[in-house]
């Protein structure tokens, strides 16, 4: 990806998702609209419940009360099932206590084994991300502070949990 201040350049057109939480005015991004900035499928995203923009790692970022405030997006060309993804993300906790959930797509249903994916902050007693498919838990992660972390998972397509590959920060 490029961005040069007015436009963004994707250099990989499988990407199915890419949204920038800056809140540009330059690109079409509002406080009623996120961009997704992928080639083809146009799943912008709309924020609901009133997460605020914040200064975030790069940029802009949007904080979330940790009871209802989200964004919906259109699910069209993310990936489902067994199909491989990568997932990558930067937060920051404002608390370690409570659970709360950063990505959360897909449906919870036994014949579309693996189609919900939920990259989750478990409660204050663990202070662990994890990724939560189909009520199995994998990749538990320690988050010990409330500073600002990348967070990227690898699914290779195949659901269990040595199949998963976590990144921390880059380790």
């Amino acid at each position: 990806m490029y961005w040069n201040e007015t436009n963004i350049t994707i250099f990989n057109k499988s990407l199915a998702l890419l949204m920038n939480f800056d809140k540009r005015a330059s690109v079409g991004e509002s406080t009623l609209l996120i961009k997704d900035f992928s080639i083809g499928f146009a799943n912008d995203g709309t924020p609901k419940n009133g997460p605020t923009v914040v200064v975030g790692r790069y940029g802009n970022a949007y904080n979330f009360d940790g009871v209802n405030d989200h964004i919906d997006i259109n699910e069209t060309g993310l990936p489902f099932g067994n199909s491989p993804r990568v997932i990558s993300l930067w937060f920051k906790l404002n608390i370690l206590t409570g659970s709360q959930c950063f990505i959360e797509y897909g449906t919870e249903n036994i014949v579309e084994s693996g189609r919900r994916i939920a990259i989750c902050h478990l409660d204050q007693a663990t202070d662990k991300l994890v990724i939560d498919t189909l009520g199995h838990q994998f990749g538990f992660i320690w988050i010990p502070d409330t500073n600002w972390h990348q967070f990227t998972v690898v699914y290779p397509g195949i659901l269990d949990s040595s199949n998963f590959v976590l990144f921390l920060d880059g380790k």
